[in-house]
């Protein structure tokens, strides 16, 4: 036995749904903040920064600058997980006496986790371990921490605090950072 149901009785409550389902977004007056910028999207970024050394070794290095690479991926709810990875040169200082300090070159390898706050401002930190681009250097665990700020749509500003903790010391520096989109959508 066949049973006929016509097509308008099946497709109604379908097209119904829909239509109320679009309808709710539109008039939905709750504006969910998210990454919605194009670094924030799965895709990659390039970074600069500039900064100056902090702590004991401020006697021995002055400026460092820094550029990199990186992949970021949306986790929602105003999350952000990035993979970076840059080149980051702390330069020798001059000292008492003529005496000049060599620099030291470092690839860190970051995992960074990002959580916007505002439609503009957020914080975020990092965690990995930095690999010594110099002869007889030395690496060592990473972090960094601090607030960003997202002046243009594909830009974000990041002034953090970052710290390579190896051997018997630690080279700290507060640090600008510019992180560029490369994911134009």
């Amino acid at each position: 036995m066949k049973i006929y149901i016509p097509s308008k009785f099946v497709t109604t409550p379908f097209l119904l749904f829909f239509l109320l389902l679009g309808h709710s977004q539109e008039t939905n007056d709750v504006k969910e903040s998210d990454f919605t910028y194009d670094w924030a999207g799965d895709g990659f970024s390039i970074t600069a920064g500039v900064g100056t050394t902090l702590g004991e070794q401020a006697d021995f290095f002055g400026l460092t600058y820094s550029a990199g690479l990186g992949y970021f991926h949306n986790l929602g709810n105003n999350f952000l997980i990035g993979a970076t990875t840059e080149y980051q040169r702390f330069a020798g200082k001059e000292l008492d006496g003529g005496f000049k300090t060599n620099g030291e070159s470092f690839i860190p390898i970051l995992i960074t986790l990002a959580y916007l706050m505002t439609e503009s401002f957020g914080l975020q930190s990092s965690l990995g371990y930095s690999f010594s681009a110099g002869d007889g250097g030395e690496g060592g665990l990473t972090y960094g921490f601090g607030p960003f700020w997202k002046p243009l749509e594909a830009v974000i500003l990041v002034l953090a605090y970052r710290n390579i903790a190896f051997g018997e010391g630690s080279l700290g520096a507060l640090i600008l950072n510019a992180r560029f989109s490369l994911s134009k959508k």
